[in-house]
């Protein structure tokens, strides 16, 4: 948050969301979930999966090999369970009709605003249960359906080995009415012919999209994004995301539902 500004800048849930496309064959029934995100734990700890609503269990595939999209193995499937009594187990949310998302945490609604309030599920995987820095295809089961991403699993979001097989980026400097904005794709990167990077700046009062900019990906090399004409007098949302596109039939073969946007 750079308060002299009044800019808020918010990206620990957005940064690695990736979108999924697949135009391959009838796909497995796709569950759309109301909250789907991940948290850095820290300090080597690994990573925690966060999830919401009604989840029964989640499996994780790897890459034969990532740059050609072929699925390997199932390495870990599990339930859901309710842990209290692990760090960081409990994962409380807002869904507010102001918004489109929901929100962590508790949300007192405005006048004229209606919340929800949700409980969501997590687990937190270390290194000893799944390789990290690693490619993965997560997918989230309920009784009847199936919702998947790609995503990257490291065991700390900030060191080299992560950032070599990923994207990084942060706001360097923010005027009155500038936003300036830059990001690097590691040099491991798997995903370069398909992906794109859009980095959109939202108005947190309205979460109205007021600025948006999609660039090709282009490994190694730290590209900057200058955002102007925004007003002192809001608080703004920068949101990244990479946008991978693909196609492959070991997907179908597999009934992984990769066709859903995440």
């Amino acid at each position: 948050m750079l308060s002299t500004n009044r800019f808020l800048l918010f990206f620990s849930f957005f940064n690695t969301f990736h979108f999924i496309q697949s135009q391959a064959g009838k796909l497995a029934r796709f569950c759309d979930l109301q909250f789907n995100s991940k948290q850095s734990m820290g300090y080597e700890l690994g990573t925690q999966l966060q999830v919401c609503c009604g989840v029964t269990s989640f499996s994780i595939w790897n890459f034969k090999n990532a740059r050609e999209f072929t699925i390997g193995d199932e390495i870990l499937h599990q339930r859901f369970h309710s842990n209290d009594s692990e760090m960081w187990s409990e994962l409380n949310l807002s869904k507010c009709t102001d918004r489109n998302e929901a929100t962590i945490g508790f949300v007192e609604p405005l006048p004229g605003v209606n919340c929800s309030y949700m409980k969501g599920q997590t687990v937190n995987l270390q290194q000893k249960s799944v390789e990290m820095p690693s490619w993965y295809t997560i997918c989230y089961h309920k009784n009847d359906c199936s919702s998947c991403r790609v995503d990257v699993l490291c065991a700390n979001d900030l060191s080299a080995a992560c950032s070599d097989i990923s994207l990084i980026g942060s706001a360097t400097t923010s005027t009155n009415s500038t936003i300036k904005y830059w990001y690097t794709v590691g040099k491991k990167y798997p995903f370069v012919d398909e992906s794109v990077v859009a980095v959109t700046v939202i108005r947190q009062r309205t979460m109205e999209e007021v600025k948006s900019e999609t660039k090709a990906v282009k490994v190694g090399v730290k590209e900057h994004i200058l955002f102007k004409d925004l007003l002192s007098s809001e608080w703004y949302i920068v949101r990244r995301m990479e946008s991978i596109r693909f196609v492959s039939k070991n997907l179908t073969e597999r009934q992984i539902p990769l066709h859903v946007h995440i």
